[in-house]
């Protein structure tokens, strides 16, 4: 409400109006104030939305933006993910086979170590592919091991394939189990040949499954 002294100021403008204009000016001049007034209010309640759609439309734009890094980052972060996962499959599935080669499994059949060497190779392809591929994934000290490692694993099959018997008829593979309590002794190889190659894969495994560990956050 308008302080006493302007009330008072322009009832005695009024007054005076009426007395030296008439009252149809000042009726005029009345009407014009009230218009002026409502003008005014329609001015600012404008304002007042506009700045309200365009805040409106600036939170929309920068929700937008938010959801389509967010998109981006969570689409990225499960590419990783299905990346490293892809590559210990490879990795494990390499080390599993080797173990096998060596040192058999329970309750297995006695696997043709020539079918396994040639599976093996294959699977080393596969692993240096996929590794290859997701190379930027890894930290440089387990690209470095990773990359020594694929050598090695190209020595191991060499110096198996080195020390493997020829490749024996049914009859020999059966007289080499009878006189070796069941088992078929398909090469000679020097004590000690492959403990450092199983050490170094058994050691990368853990890395790697460390590395996958850390992305998908069970660490």
């Amino acid at each position: 409400m308008p302080p006493k002294e302007d009330i008072e100021y322009y009832s005695e403008f009024l007054i005076k109006l009426v007395k030296d204009q008439g009252i149809f000016l000042a009726i005029l001049f009345v009407l014009f104030l009230i218009a002026l007034y409502f003008l005014w209010k329609y001015l600012l309640k404008t304002i007042e939305r506009s700045v309200e759609e365009s805040s409106d439309k600036t939170l929309k734009i920068y929700q937008s933006s938010i959801d389509k890094d967010f998109f981006k980052f969570q689409s990225l972060h499960e590419n990783q993910i299905d990346a490293i996962h892809k590559v210990y499959q490879d990795f494990n599935e390499l080390n599993m086979h080797i173990n096998f080669l060596l040192n058999g499994e329970n309750f297995s059949d006695q696997a043709d170590p020539n079918e396994l060497i040639s599976h093996i190779i294959l699977l080393r392809h596969n692993f240096k592919k996929t590794f290859f591929k997701n190379k930027l994934l890894f930290n440089k000290d387990l690209c470095i091991k990773i990359e020594r490692l694929i050598p090695k694993v190209d020595e191991f099959i060499s110096t198996f394939q080195s020390g493997l018997f020829p490749e024996m008829t049914s009859e020999q593979r059966n007289e080499n189990a009878g006189l070796n309590d069941g088992f078929i002794i398909s090469g000679i190889w020097s004590g000690g040949t492959f403990e450092t190659l199983l050490n170094e894969l058994l050691e990368i495994n853990t890395e790697i499954e460390d590395e996958f560990r850390k992305i998908v956050g069970t660490d």
